[in-house]
């Protein structure tokens, strides 16, 4: 069976190359979309790859890639492999072209390759196949045949002033040109006060948002995904401490200004029932794509951050939280966080998306006399500093407000900045409906 599966995929294969330089023989411009993506190393028919070669040098010359031209060139070969060459091309000119299109059939030789090269590289890593004597000099040149392949996937990006300046101004016309409400490229900040440190989520990617337990650390970032999605722009909730249908009663709580114990509890009264049963529909159609994994790790958010955006063009992502992320090979907490700050920069600029992970402070805050955090108060911060676009740090204050909805004040410092000044505002925290909202002063 192995046998018969293995032939039947090499004949696609062949039939598929047989596709690919049969429509570059009839169509001329098929021939710049397959010299660009393909190298003769894709053929697995040895004949089809010397046939690709020549077509290539024909290309790289400047002449036309064309039946006669190729023949005489294949037919000069020694022995009987010319003749037999030229014949070959023959058939592939006047052959029937396979029903696919090209770009499907050149992703597919591309995909085939690719595959064949990674299975050569888990043999000479796993040593299948070999009775090598050193291991060692084994894993090393799988390695090294692994960077190849990678850096043939993704090749480097070389940028010069002379390609970004005109995209460069038309950005800095837009966020001078903006003021709240008007459409522009950024999504901009929903919190009036905040926006005097942050104007839009433009220019940022990696936030981290640091505070005690029961701060409200994660009522901030859900109030601040309902308020991203309500102006119309998709958003990811990541959350490994809470359920889905956890999160949904708390958007339902802060969007219809329903106290979330009475939901949970079952005490709530008629008029919130009605309130509810208003308020569905809105809720329902918030562009909020919700992700509860059971754990977390670098590998795993970039995947579930690439989703979000590929499949549902999300461009801001809030995740809770730092405590629940792991990374495997660390010896110490200080390590994983290490690597998580740089991980974390890294993935949010690869896939340009705006993500902002809470995070623990350290214990010790309220035994100082001013009892403010500070930078050195969250867990890595060294590293979190240096990766990390925005550091901020949340603190309730004393003030307490009991009607109508226990209002509480809170205290969110903008302790690090890439894009602007940094500095302290004041939040309104609704505890009973785990909304936070614009402060607005008591008179």
């Amino acid at each position: 069976m192995k046998y018969e599966r293995h032939a039947a995929m090499s004949r696609a294969r062949r039939e598929t190359e047989r596709g690919v330089l049969s429509r570059m023989l009839t169509d001329e411009d098929a021939v710049y979309t397959v010299v660009e993506s393909l190298e003769p190393g894709h053929f697995l028919s040895s004949a089809y790859r010397v046939i690709y070669g020549e077509m290539m040098a024909l290309f790289n010359m400047g002449k036309r890639v064309e039946p006669d031209g190729l023949k005489k060139r294949l037919a000069k070969r020694p022995g009987i492999e010319g003749n037999w060459l030229a014949r070959t091309v023959g058939l592939l000119a006047g052959g029937n072209p396979v029903g696919e299109t090209l770009e499907a059939m050149v992703r597919q030789l591309r995909d085939a390759n690719l595959e064949s090269r990674l299975e050569e590289v888990a043999d000479m890593l796993t040593g299948n196949g070999e009775d090598t004597p050193d291991p060692e000099r084994r894993a090393r040149e799988g390695l090294a045949m692994l960077e190849q392949i990678v850096e043939k996937q993704c090749p480097l990006r070389i940028d010069t002033p002379d390609t970004l300046a005109r995209a460069t101004f038309r950005k800095v016309a837009d966020r001078r040109a903006f003021t709240p409400g008007e459409n522009t490229e950024g999504i901009p900040m929903p919190y009036r006060d905040l926006g005097r440190y942050i104007r839009t989520f433009t220019g940022l990617n990696f936030a981290v948002l640091a505070g005690r337990p029961g701060q409200g650390k994660t009522a901030f970032v859900t109030s601040l995904a309902a308020k991203v999605a309500a102006s119309g722009h998709p958003v990811g909730i990541i959350s490994a401490e809470m359920s889905a249908d956890m999160l949904m009663l708390r958007l339902t709580a802060l969007i219809g200004n329903i106290p979330l114990s009475r939901m949970l509890d079952g005490t709530i009264t008629d008029a919130g029932y009605i309130s509810i049963a208003n308020k569905l529909d809105e809720v329902a159609a918030l562009p909020i794509h919700m992700v509860t994994p059971r754990m977390l790790s670098p590998l795993s958010l970039r995947n579930q951050v690439r989703y979000l955006k590929e499949h549902h063009g999300v461009k801001v992502v809030v995740v809770d939280s730092l405590e629940l992320m792991q990374v495997a090979g660390c010896s110490n907490r200080e390590e994983e966080i290490t690597v998580l700050a740089r991980e974390m920069g890294q993935i949010t600029r690869e896939l340009d998306v705006f993500v902002m992970l809470t995070a623990q402070l350290l214990p010790g805050i309220e035994l100082r006399s001013e009892g403010r955090p500070k930078l050195a108060d969250i867990p890595g911060s060294i590293a979190l500093a240096a990766h990390a676009d925005l550091v901020m740090t949340l603190e309730k204050r004393g003030n307490h407000i009991p009607e109508p909805a226990n209002l509480v004040e809170l205290e969110l410092q903008v302790l690090k900045n890439r894009t602007g000044a940094v500095g302290r505002i004041l939040l309104a925290f609704l505890t009973e409906f785990v909304s936070v909202e614009n402060y607005l002063p008591m008179e």
